[in-house]
Protein backbone atom coordinates (compact mmCIF):
# COMPACT_ATOMS: atom_id res chain seq x y z
CA UNK A 1 0.00 0.00 0.00
CA UNK A 2 1.46 3.36 -1.02
CA UNK A 3 1.78 6.08 1.56
CA UNK A 4 1.53 9.85 0.98
CA UNK A 5 4.30 11.86 2.60
CA UNK A 6 3.55 15.56 3.14
CA UNK A 7 6.15 18.10 4.25
CA UNK A 8 5.77 21.83 4.67
CA UNK A 9 7.99 24.52 3.18
CA UNK A 10 7.38 28.26 3.50
CA UNK A 11 3.82 27.58 4.67
CA UNK A 12 2.91 25.70 1.47
CA UNK A 13 2.40 21.89 1.35
CA UNK A 14 4.71 19.90 -0.91
CA UNK A 15 3.91 16.24 -1.54
CA UNK A 16 6.72 13.63 -1.71
CA UNK A 17 10.19 15.17 -1.33
CA UNK A 18 11.49 12.73 -4.00
CA UNK A 19 9.45 14.29 -6.84
CA UNK A 20 11.18 16.59 -9.35
CA UNK A 21 12.07 20.20 -8.49
CA UNK A 22 9.75 21.31 -11.31
CA UNK A 23 6.76 19.60 -9.67
CA UNK A 24 7.64 20.95 -6.24
CA UNK A 25 7.78 24.49 -7.59
CA UNK A 26 4.43 24.19 -9.36
CA UNK A 27 2.73 22.69 -6.28
CA UNK A 28 4.11 25.47 -4.09
CA UNK A 29 2.97 28.18 -6.52
CA UNK A 30 -0.54 26.71 -6.92
CA UNK A 31 -0.97 26.67 -3.14
CA UNK A 32 -0.64 30.44 -3.05
CA UNK A 33 -3.99 32.16 -3.26
CA UNK A 34 -2.92 35.53 -4.60
CA UNK A 35 -0.97 36.47 -7.70
CA UNK A 36 2.73 36.43 -6.90
CA UNK A 37 6.05 36.93 -8.61
CA UNK A 38 8.79 34.41 -7.88
CA UNK A 39 12.53 34.10 -8.07
CA UNK A 40 14.90 31.24 -7.24
CA UNK A 41 15.19 32.60 -3.67
CA UNK A 42 11.56 31.58 -3.01
CA UNK A 43 12.37 27.90 -3.55
CA UNK A 44 15.76 27.51 -1.84
CA UNK A 45 14.57 24.44 0.07
CA UNK A 46 13.97 22.49 -3.12
CA UNK A 47 17.59 22.15 -4.24
CA UNK A 48 20.71 24.05 -5.19
CA UNK A 49 20.43 27.51 -6.73
CA UNK A 50 21.58 26.42 -10.19
CA UNK A 51 19.11 23.51 -10.27
CA UNK A 52 16.24 25.75 -9.19
CA UNK A 53 17.11 28.32 -11.83
CA UNK A 54 17.20 25.62 -14.52
CA UNK A 55 13.84 24.26 -13.31
CA UNK A 56 12.24 27.74 -13.53
CA UNK A 57 13.63 28.16 -17.05
CA UNK A 58 12.20 24.76 -18.09
CA UNK A 59 8.78 25.64 -16.65
CA UNK A 60 8.80 28.95 -18.49
CA UNK A 61 9.74 27.25 -21.77
CA UNK A 62 6.90 24.77 -21.27
CA UNK A 63 4.45 27.62 -20.73
CA UNK A 64 3.71 26.71 -17.10
CA UNK A 65 5.40 29.87 -15.85
CA UNK A 66 5.93 33.24 -17.46
CA UNK A 67 9.34 34.90 -17.42
CA UNK A 68 8.83 38.55 -16.52
CA UNK A 69 12.46 39.59 -16.59
CA UNK A 70 15.75 37.89 -15.81
CA UNK A 71 15.35 35.80 -12.67
CA UNK A 72 11.64 36.66 -12.09
CA UNK A 73 8.58 34.62 -13.04
CA UNK A 74 4.85 34.49 -12.40
CA UNK A 75 1.99 32.08 -13.07
CA UNK A 76 0.18 32.94 -16.34
CA UNK A 77 -3.42 33.87 -15.56
CA UNK A 78 -5.29 34.29 -18.89
CA UNK A 79 -8.50 36.35 -18.89
CA UNK A 80 -11.49 34.70 -20.66
CA UNK A 81 -12.05 37.80 -22.79
CA UNK A 82 -8.78 39.72 -22.74
CA UNK A 83 -6.44 36.79 -23.13
CA UNK A 84 -3.04 36.89 -21.46
CA UNK A 85 -2.91 39.71 -18.91
CA UNK A 86 0.10 41.70 -17.77
CA UNK A 87 1.84 40.67 -14.53
CA UNK A 88 0.42 42.13 -11.33
CA UNK A 89 2.37 45.38 -10.75
CA UNK A 90 2.17 45.12 -6.96
CA UNK A 91 3.54 41.58 -6.95
CA UNK A 92 6.35 42.61 -9.30
CA UNK A 93 7.40 45.56 -7.16
CA UNK A 94 7.26 43.47 -3.98
CA UNK A 95 9.50 40.84 -5.59
CA UNK A 96 11.97 43.43 -6.87
CA UNK A 97 12.15 45.13 -3.48
CA UNK A 98 12.38 41.92 -1.46
CA UNK A 99 15.51 41.83 0.65
CA UNK A 100 16.15 45.56 0.34
CA UNK A 101 15.44 48.29 2.87
CA UNK A 102 14.16 50.70 0.24
CA UNK A 103 10.71 52.25 0.66
CA UNK A 104 8.33 52.38 -2.29
CA UNK A 105 4.88 53.66 -3.13
CA UNK A 106 2.70 53.73 -6.25
CA UNK A 107 1.95 57.25 -7.38
CA UNK A 108 0.13 59.16 -10.12
CA UNK A 109 -2.89 57.81 -11.99
CA UNK A 110 -2.23 54.22 -10.87
CA UNK A 111 -2.61 55.19 -7.19
CA UNK A 112 -6.00 56.76 -7.96
CA UNK A 113 -7.00 53.69 -9.96
CA UNK A 114 -6.11 51.35 -7.10
CA UNK A 115 -8.51 53.26 -4.83
CA UNK A 116 -11.33 53.21 -7.39
CA UNK A 117 -11.09 56.97 -7.97
CA UNK A 118 -10.03 56.65 -11.61
CA UNK A 119 -10.71 54.17 -14.40
CA UNK A 120 -7.45 55.06 -16.09
CA UNK A 121 -4.75 52.37 -16.06
CA UNK A 122 -1.62 54.15 -17.29
CA UNK A 123 0.85 52.42 -19.60
CA UNK A 124 3.62 53.80 -17.40
CA UNK A 125 3.10 53.12 -13.69
CA UNK A 126 5.03 55.51 -11.45
CA UNK A 127 6.69 54.05 -8.36
CA UNK A 128 8.29 56.48 -5.90
CA UNK A 129 11.23 55.07 -3.95
CA UNK A 130 14.25 56.06 -1.90
CA UNK A 131 16.10 53.23 -3.68
CA UNK A 132 17.57 52.96 -7.17
CA UNK A 133 15.70 54.58 -10.10
CA UNK A 134 15.01 52.17 -13.01
CA UNK A 135 12.46 51.10 -15.61
CA UNK A 136 10.93 47.62 -15.76
CA UNK A 137 8.92 46.49 -18.80
CA UNK A 138 5.87 44.29 -18.05
CA UNK A 139 4.41 43.47 -21.44
CA UNK A 140 2.18 46.43 -22.29
CA UNK A 141 3.00 48.13 -18.98
CA UNK A 142 6.18 49.75 -17.72
CA UNK A 143 7.14 50.36 -14.10
CA UNK A 144 9.03 53.63 -13.71
CA UNK A 145 10.90 53.78 -10.39
CA UNK A 146 11.63 57.42 -9.53
CA UNK A 147 13.76 58.56 -6.61
CA UNK A 148 11.76 60.62 -4.10
CA UNK A 149 12.57 62.71 -1.03
CA UNK A 150 11.33 61.45 2.39
CA UNK A 151 8.53 64.05 2.49
CA UNK A 152 7.07 62.46 -0.66
CA UNK A 153 7.17 58.97 0.84
CA UNK A 154 4.94 59.59 3.87
CA UNK A 155 2.97 56.41 4.59
CA UNK A 156 4.94 54.48 1.97
CA UNK A 157 3.94 50.83 1.68
CA UNK A 158 0.69 51.40 3.58
CA UNK A 159 -2.84 52.28 2.37
CA UNK A 160 -2.33 55.80 3.77
CA UNK A 161 0.58 56.31 1.37
CA UNK A 162 -1.59 55.26 -1.56
CA UNK A 163 -4.25 57.79 -0.51
CA UNK A 164 -1.71 60.61 -0.29
CA UNK A 165 -0.35 59.90 -3.77
CA UNK A 166 -3.85 59.55 -5.25
CA UNK A 167 -4.84 62.94 -3.85
CA UNK A 168 -1.71 64.53 -5.30
CA UNK A 169 -2.61 63.17 -8.73
CA UNK A 170 -6.29 64.09 -8.57
CA UNK A 171 -5.49 67.64 -7.53
CA UNK A 172 -3.66 68.08 -10.83
CA UNK A 173 -6.51 66.60 -12.88
CA UNK A 174 -9.42 68.11 -10.92
CA UNK A 175 -10.20 66.88 -7.40
CA UNK A 176 -13.94 67.00 -6.72
CA UNK A 177 -15.98 66.81 -3.52
CA UNK A 178 -17.44 63.56 -4.87
CA UNK A 179 -13.92 62.09 -5.09
CA UNK A 180 -13.28 62.98 -1.44
CA UNK A 181 -16.64 61.55 -0.35
CA UNK A 182 -16.01 58.27 -2.21
CA UNK A 183 -12.56 58.04 -0.70
CA UNK A 184 -13.87 58.51 2.86
CA UNK A 185 -16.41 55.73 2.31
CA UNK A 186 -13.73 53.31 1.16
CA UNK A 187 -11.19 53.85 3.94
CA UNK A 188 -11.21 51.72 7.07
CA UNK A 189 -10.70 53.17 10.56
CA UNK A 190 -7.05 52.07 10.77
CA UNK A 191 -6.16 53.95 7.57
CA UNK A 192 -8.00 57.04 8.76
CA UNK A 193 -6.06 56.96 12.03
CA UNK A 194 -2.81 56.59 10.08
CA UNK A 195 -3.70 59.56 7.85
CA UNK A 196 -4.63 61.69 10.85
CA UNK A 197 -1.23 61.01 12.41
CA UNK A 198 0.51 61.95 9.16
CA UNK A 199 -1.63 65.06 8.60
CA UNK A 200 0.66 67.62 10.32
CA UNK A 201 3.43 66.71 7.85
CA UNK A 202 1.21 66.91 4.76
CA UNK A 203 0.73 69.97 2.52
CA UNK A 204 -1.78 72.48 3.91
CA UNK A 205 -4.26 71.86 1.06
CA UNK A 206 -4.33 68.13 1.78
CA UNK A 207 -4.79 68.26 5.56
CA UNK A 208 -8.55 69.02 5.50
CA UNK A 209 -9.10 66.17 3.04
CA UNK A 210 -7.50 63.46 5.19
CA UNK A 211 -8.52 64.90 8.55
CA UNK A 212 -12.28 64.80 8.00
CA UNK A 213 -14.56 64.45 10.97
CA UNK A 214 -15.31 60.75 11.32
CA UNK A 215 -17.09 58.82 14.08
CA UNK A 216 -15.07 55.60 13.73
CA UNK A 217 -11.78 57.47 13.72
CA UNK A 218 -12.62 59.64 16.72
CA UNK A 219 -13.96 56.67 18.67
CA UNK A 220 -10.77 54.70 18.04
CA UNK A 221 -8.51 57.59 19.03
CA UNK A 222 -10.50 58.35 22.19
CA UNK A 223 -10.54 54.68 23.17
CA UNK A 224 -6.81 54.50 22.52
CA UNK A 225 -6.00 57.38 24.84
CA UNK A 226 -8.51 56.21 27.45
CA UNK A 227 -6.84 52.81 27.68
CA UNK A 228 -3.17 53.67 27.19
CA UNK A 229 -2.49 56.37 29.78
CA UNK A 230 -2.68 53.97 32.75
CA UNK A 231 -5.66 55.69 34.36
CA UNK A 232 -4.18 59.18 34.04
CA UNK A 233 -6.11 62.13 32.67
CA UNK A 234 -5.81 62.44 28.86
CA UNK A 235 -5.19 65.81 27.21
CA UNK A 236 -7.44 66.62 24.25
CA UNK A 237 -6.28 69.25 21.73
CA UNK A 238 -7.78 70.21 18.38
CA UNK A 239 -6.08 73.54 17.65
CA UNK A 240 -2.66 75.01 18.31
CA UNK A 241 -0.21 77.46 16.76
CA UNK A 242 1.50 74.82 14.61
CA UNK A 243 -1.30 73.35 12.52
CA UNK A 244 -4.17 74.40 10.29
CA UNK A 245 -7.20 75.41 12.36
CA UNK A 246 -9.90 72.82 12.99
CA UNK A 247 -12.45 75.05 11.21
CA UNK A 248 -10.55 74.32 7.99
CA UNK A 249 -9.36 70.79 8.80
CA UNK A 250 -12.79 69.40 9.51
CA UNK A 251 -15.12 71.84 7.78
CA UNK A 252 -16.79 70.86 4.51
CA UNK A 253 -17.48 74.40 3.34
CA UNK A 254 -21.22 74.08 4.00
CA UNK A 255 -21.69 72.86 7.58
CA UNK A 256 -18.58 74.39 9.14
CA UNK A 257 -20.34 75.89 12.14
CA UNK A 258 -22.28 72.70 12.97
CA UNK A 259 -19.06 70.71 12.64
CA UNK A 260 -17.24 73.21 14.87
CA UNK A 261 -19.95 72.68 17.49
CA UNK A 262 -19.33 68.92 17.32
CA UNK A 263 -15.60 69.55 17.88
CA UNK A 264 -16.43 71.76 20.87
CA UNK A 265 -18.84 69.20 22.34
CA UNK A 266 -16.25 66.45 21.99
CA UNK A 267 -13.54 68.62 23.51
CA UNK A 268 -15.59 69.63 26.56
CA UNK A 269 -17.71 66.53 27.29
CA UNK A 270 -15.15 63.72 26.91
CA UNK A 271 -12.99 62.53 29.81
CA UNK A 272 -9.96 64.68 29.18
CA UNK A 273 -8.29 67.93 30.08
CA UNK A 274 -9.50 70.34 27.39
CA UNK A 275 -6.94 72.64 25.80
CA UNK A 276 -8.26 75.49 23.65
CA UNK A 277 -6.39 77.83 21.32
CA UNK A 278 -7.28 81.49 20.81
CA UNK A 279 -10.01 81.99 18.22
CA UNK A 280 -11.10 78.34 18.22
CA UNK A 281 -14.21 79.40 20.13
CA UNK A 282 -15.06 81.94 17.41
CA UNK A 283 -14.51 79.70 14.42
CA UNK A 284 -11.44 81.53 13.16
CA UNK A 285 -10.14 80.17 9.88
CA UNK A 286 -6.55 79.75 8.71
CA UNK A 287 -5.34 82.82 6.82
CA UNK A 288 -2.52 81.62 4.61
CA UNK A 289 -0.11 84.39 3.51
CA UNK A 290 -0.39 85.38 -0.15
CA UNK A 291 2.91 87.29 -0.38
CA UNK A 292 6.32 86.25 0.89
CA UNK A 293 6.74 89.76 2.33
CA UNK A 294 3.99 88.97 4.85
CA UNK A 295 5.63 85.79 6.15
CA UNK A 296 7.22 85.81 9.63
CA UNK A 297 7.57 82.09 10.28
CA UNK A 298 11.14 80.92 9.45
CA UNK A 299 9.72 77.74 7.93
CA UNK A 300 7.63 79.80 5.51
CA UNK A 301 10.46 82.19 4.68
CA UNK A 302 12.86 79.41 3.70
CA UNK A 303 10.22 77.17 2.10
CA UNK A 304 8.23 79.73 0.09
CA UNK A 305 6.22 79.21 -2.07
CA UNK A 306 5.74 75.43 -1.59
CA UNK A 307 5.85 75.73 2.21
CA UNK A 308 4.10 78.85 3.45
CA UNK A 309 4.70 78.27 7.15
CA UNK A 310 2.43 78.46 10.18
CA UNK A 311 1.50 82.16 10.18
CA UNK A 312 -1.99 81.30 8.90
CA UNK A 313 -3.06 79.92 12.27
CA UNK A 314 -1.31 82.64 14.28
CA UNK A 315 -3.18 85.74 13.13
CA UNK A 316 -4.39 88.23 15.81
CA UNK A 317 -7.48 87.65 17.93
CA UNK A 318 -10.58 89.26 16.44
CA UNK A 319 -12.29 91.23 19.21
CA UNK A 320 -14.61 93.52 17.24
CA UNK A 321 -14.93 95.50 14.01
CA UNK A 322 -14.01 98.88 15.51
CA UNK A 323 -10.89 99.19 13.33
CA UNK A 324 -8.97 97.32 10.66
CA UNK A 325 -7.00 95.51 13.40
CA UNK A 326 -10.19 93.91 14.78
CA UNK A 327 -9.75 95.69 18.14
CA UNK A 328 -6.52 93.77 18.72
CA UNK A 329 -4.30 96.84 18.30
CA UNK A 330 -4.31 100.47 17.20
CA UNK A 331 -1.10 99.92 15.23
CA UNK A 332 -1.97 99.73 11.50
CA UNK A 333 0.85 97.23 10.98
CA UNK A 334 0.47 94.32 13.37
CA UNK A 335 3.15 91.61 13.41
CA UNK A 336 0.84 89.41 11.34
CA UNK A 337 -2.06 90.78 9.28
CA UNK A 338 -5.59 90.46 10.66
CA UNK A 339 -7.87 88.05 8.82
CA UNK A 340 -10.32 89.67 6.44
CA UNK A 341 -13.12 87.77 8.21
CA UNK A 342 -12.93 90.10 11.26
CA UNK A 343 -16.13 92.03 10.43
CA UNK A 344 -18.26 88.87 10.47
CA UNK A 345 -16.26 86.80 12.96
CA UNK A 346 -15.41 88.60 16.19
CA UNK A 347 -16.09 88.38 19.92
CA UNK A 348 -18.48 91.35 20.10
CA UNK A 349 -20.72 90.08 17.33
CA UNK A 350 -20.84 86.50 18.56
CA UNK A 351 -21.58 87.50 22.15
CA UNK A 352 -24.73 89.20 20.89
CA UNK A 353 -25.90 86.07 19.02
CA UNK A 354 -27.37 83.36 21.29
CA UNK A 355 -26.79 80.70 18.58
CA UNK A 356 -23.16 81.63 17.91
CA UNK A 357 -20.22 79.27 18.28
CA UNK A 358 -18.80 81.44 21.06
CA UNK A 359 -21.96 81.11 23.16
CA UNK A 360 -22.03 77.37 22.43
CA UNK A 361 -18.54 77.13 23.95
CA UNK A 362 -19.58 79.25 26.97
CA UNK A 363 -22.56 76.98 27.64
CA UNK A 364 -20.47 73.84 27.32
CA UNK A 365 -17.83 75.19 29.70
CA UNK A 366 -20.50 76.10 32.26
CA UNK A 367 -22.10 72.66 31.91
CA UNK A 368 -18.76 70.93 32.32
CA UNK A 369 -17.92 72.97 35.42
CA UNK A 370 -21.27 72.39 37.15
CA UNK A 371 -22.07 68.79 36.22
CA UNK A 372 -20.09 66.20 38.26
CA UNK A 373 -20.42 63.53 35.56
CA UNK A 374 -18.84 65.80 32.95
CA UNK A 375 -16.34 67.19 35.41
CA UNK A 376 -14.78 63.93 36.59
CA UNK A 377 -16.99 61.00 35.62
CA UNK A 378 -15.79 57.88 33.88
CA UNK A 379 -16.43 57.44 30.14
CA UNK A 380 -18.27 54.53 28.49
CA UNK A 381 -18.71 54.23 24.73
CA UNK A 382 -22.12 53.25 23.32
CA UNK A 383 -23.17 51.84 19.93
CA UNK A 384 -19.50 51.11 19.22
CA UNK A 385 -19.94 49.79 15.69
CA UNK A 386 -21.84 52.81 14.39
CA UNK A 387 -19.68 54.38 11.64
CA UNK A 388 -21.67 57.63 11.56
CA UNK A 389 -22.56 58.60 15.12
CA UNK A 390 -20.24 58.84 18.13
CA UNK A 391 -22.08 58.22 21.40
CA UNK A 392 -20.84 57.87 24.97
CA UNK A 393 -21.82 58.19 28.62
CA UNK A 394 -20.11 60.10 31.41
CA UNK A 395 -20.98 58.58 34.79
CA UNK A 396 -20.08 60.09 38.18
CA UNK A 397 -19.40 58.24 41.45
CA UNK A 398 -23.07 58.32 42.47
CA UNK A 399 -24.22 56.73 39.19
CA UNK A 400 -25.66 59.91 37.68
CA UNK A 401 -24.92 60.08 33.97
CA UNK A 402 -24.76 62.40 30.99
CA UNK A 403 -25.30 61.07 27.47
CA UNK A 404 -23.54 62.57 24.44
CA UNK A 405 -24.40 61.71 20.83
CA UNK A 406 -22.72 63.38 17.83
CA UNK A 407 -23.81 62.84 14.24
CA UNK A 408 -20.62 63.20 12.19
CA UNK A 409 -22.25 62.94 8.79
CA UNK A 410 -24.13 65.25 6.42
CA UNK A 411 -27.23 63.04 6.48
CA UNK A 412 -29.86 62.37 9.20
CA UNK A 413 -29.07 59.36 11.39
CA UNK A 414 -31.44 57.13 13.38
CA UNK A 415 -29.94 55.60 16.54
CA UNK A 416 -31.20 53.56 19.47
CA UNK A 417 -28.94 53.73 22.52
CA UNK A 418 -29.01 51.02 25.17
CA UNK A 419 -27.53 52.13 28.47
CA UNK A 420 -27.78 48.72 30.10
CA UNK A 421 -24.45 47.82 28.50
CA UNK A 422 -22.92 50.50 30.74
CA UNK A 423 -24.78 49.32 33.86
CA UNK A 424 -27.37 52.11 33.67
CA UNK A 425 -30.98 50.96 33.75
CA UNK A 426 -32.72 54.33 33.36
CA UNK A 427 -34.32 55.00 29.97
CA UNK A 428 -35.60 58.58 30.43
CA UNK A 429 -33.44 61.50 29.31
CA UNK A 430 -33.59 65.28 29.45
CA UNK A 431 -31.82 67.43 26.87
CA UNK A 432 -29.19 69.74 28.35
CA UNK A 433 -27.72 71.13 25.12
CA UNK A 434 -28.28 70.53 21.43
CA UNK A 435 -27.58 72.14 18.09
CA UNK A 436 -30.80 70.60 16.74
CA UNK A 437 -33.94 72.32 18.05
CA UNK A 438 -36.10 69.25 17.33
CA UNK A 439 -34.29 67.37 20.14
CA UNK A 440 -35.23 69.67 23.01
CA UNK A 441 -38.39 67.69 23.76
CA UNK A 442 -36.73 64.27 23.45
CA UNK A 443 -37.29 61.97 26.43
CA UNK A 444 -36.44 58.55 24.97
CA UNK A 445 -33.29 57.06 23.46
CA UNK A 446 -35.16 54.68 21.14
CA UNK A 447 -35.23 55.67 17.47
CA UNK A 448 -33.51 58.95 18.12
CA UNK A 449 -33.24 60.98 14.91
CA UNK A 450 -30.17 63.19 14.70
CA UNK A 451 -30.03 65.94 12.10
CA UNK A 452 -26.92 66.26 9.86
CA UNK A 453 -23.83 67.25 11.88
CA UNK A 454 -25.88 67.70 15.06
CA UNK A 455 -24.77 67.52 18.69
CA UNK A 456 -26.91 66.30 21.58
CA UNK A 457 -26.07 66.31 25.28
CA UNK A 458 -28.64 64.94 27.76
CA UNK A 459 -28.90 63.98 31.40
CA UNK A 460 -30.10 60.47 32.22
CA UNK A 461 -33.06 60.87 34.59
Amino acid sequence: MSKKLVCFFDKYPVTNPYQSIDDKIIRSINARRSASVFSAKDFQGFGKGLAIGQALARLAKAGKLRRIRQGFYDLPRPHPLLGQTSPDPTAVVQALMKGTEAQWQFSGAYAANQLGLSEQVPAKILVLTDGTPRRVALGRLTLVFRHAAPRNLLGAGRPAGLVIQALRHLRKTGLSAADVARLNQKLDAATKVDLAKLAPNLPAWMQPLVNRIDASLFRERLFEVETQVHGSQPLLVFDNHDQVRSWDRYGDGVHNEQIAKIVAALLLTSRATALMYQGEELGLSTTIPTRVEEVRDPIGITGWPKEKGRDGERTPMQWDDSNAQAGFSTNPKTWLPVSKTYKAVNVKKELADPESLLNWYKQLIALRRNNPALHNGRMVFLDRLNPNVLSYLRIDETGKAVLVSLNMTGTPQLVSLHLSDAGVNVTIVKTLMTSDDSLWSTRSMDHLKLAPFSSWVASVE
